[in-house]
């Protein structure tokens, strides 16, 4: 992590802590995984924020996707297609 450039630690601790939340659901889940968890936050306290980060990255574009295809219409998707085709074979551009 760039520690010189305060949007990206900001952006990067966003997304470790979006993972340590869903991390934590999940132990609350499955207890008993907290013993091979407080394992790996003693040898690997690292390589655990990186997955962390990463885990909250993913969520954070899992949600955007939610909300841009169901709140905003999944972008600019139209429903009506580009031209109407006529009985006698000829397409025209809707108006």
């Amino acid at each position: 992590m760039n520690t010189n450039n305060p949007l990206q630690t900001m952006q990067t601790s966003f997304h470790t802590a979006l993972g340590a939340v869903s991390e934590f659901t999940a132990l609350l889940q499955e207890p008993q995984k907290l013993t091979n968890y407080l394992t790996q936050i003693q040898q690997k306290p690292d390589q655990l924020f990186q997955d962390l980060a990463v885990k909250g990255k993913n969520m954070e574009q899992d949600m955007t996707s939610f909300f841009n295809n169901y709140f905003f219409g999944g972008g600019n998707k139209s429903p009506y297609p580009k031209y109407i085709e006529r009985a006698d074979g000829q397409a025209f551009n809707q108006p």
